[in-house]
């Protein structure tokens, strides 16, 4: 019978401490994690023009009058993912903007911290009911 050298111990994920595993995945995720922060900026760009401009049709449309039933319903559920992505792009350009070094990881968990705290914020807003 073949057993797998890692699922014999007791403790199946021991070897993951041991070995040099975790220093590789972790020196992975370091050199990754800027390359994932630059898309996410670029993407998050790219989302808020977009969503941006579709707000701005969609209010053109209903003033006018026109693809009436669909219009209202994109103007009351486009503010709030533009909301998101504007606020993850803010976030991104403060937090890639400040300085290489300890205080870096620091500034995002700050801007991190606020960005969600502005969204629950506004989102708490945005669907309150008004009466």
């Amino acid at each position: 019978m073949l057993q797998r050298h890692f699922f014999v111990s007791k403790e199946p994920f021991l070897w993951l401490l041991t070995s040099d595993v975790s220093s590789l995945v972790s020196s992975f995720l370091f050199a990754i994690l800027p390359l994932v922060l630059h898309f996410l900026h670029k993407l998050s760009a790219v989302l808020f023009t977009i969503l941006g401009l579709a707000l701005f049709a969609m209010e053109v449309l209903w003033r006018q009058g026109l693809w009436m039933p669909w219009s209202q319903v994109f103007l009351t559920t486009i503010p709030t993912p533009l909301i998101a992505i504007g606020l993850l792009y803010g976030g991104l350009s403060i937090a890639l903007s400040a300085k290489e070094g300890n205080g870096r990881s620091m500034v995002g968990i700050i801007i991190g911290i606020a960005c969600i705290a502005l969204f629950a914020v506004f989102a708490t807003l945005r669907l309150w009911p008004l009466s």
